[in-house]
């Protein structure tokens, strides 16, 4: 797929040899498992970062819900995490593979099918009943070589 497209997922990024590597294993540790178990994104050992006014849409969800948003380097070049008070917490991956966007999509399929997520009108996954309230989780992905950016958010929605 080539463009934009809106593509909800949270999930670990397996290289060829089982390595787990890239934003998508920094925003499951970082971002997903803590939410999904009721806690904050988790930001130890990452070094505060002030993103230019060119890389400010890694921090888009937060920004557009008026939330003060704090921003981290992680080891990884290129990949930032943005935590907000909300909770919402984001990464971006600058210069995505095409390997992280299949891997989002095997996720995303595999989410669906167990019934542990479902996908909601406007293309975000929700948790689906083992957690209340519901954690929605989506990803912005530009393909080839563009950004991608996994959101997980805290919401009060019910099942």
């Amino acid at each position: 797929m080539i463009g934009r497209a809106l593509i909800p997922i949270a999930a670990v990024f397996v290289q060829a040899g089982g390595a787990v590597a890239g934003g998508w294993a920094v925003f499951e540790a970082r971002c997903l498992a803590p939410m999904e178990h009721f806690m904050p994104g988790v930001v130890d050992g990452l070094a505060p970062y002030e993103p230019s006014d060119g890389d400010r849409d890694g921090d888009g969800a937060e920004a557009q819900a008026g939330l003060p948003t704090k921003s981290f380097r992680t080891p990884l070049e290129g990949t930032v995490l943005h935590l907000s008070s909300g909770p919402v917490c984001t990464v971006s991956v600058s210069n995505a593979g095409q390997a992280e966007g299949d891997a989002a999509l095997a996720w995303r399929d595999a989410a669906l099918q167990s019934g542990r997520y479902v996908e909601t009108a406007d293309g975000t996954l929700e948790s689906n009943l083992w957690r209340e309230p519901r954690l929605p989780v989506r990803l912005i992905i530009d393909r080839p070589g563009g950004r991608a950016v996994f959101i997980a958010l805290e919401t009060d929605l019910e099942s």
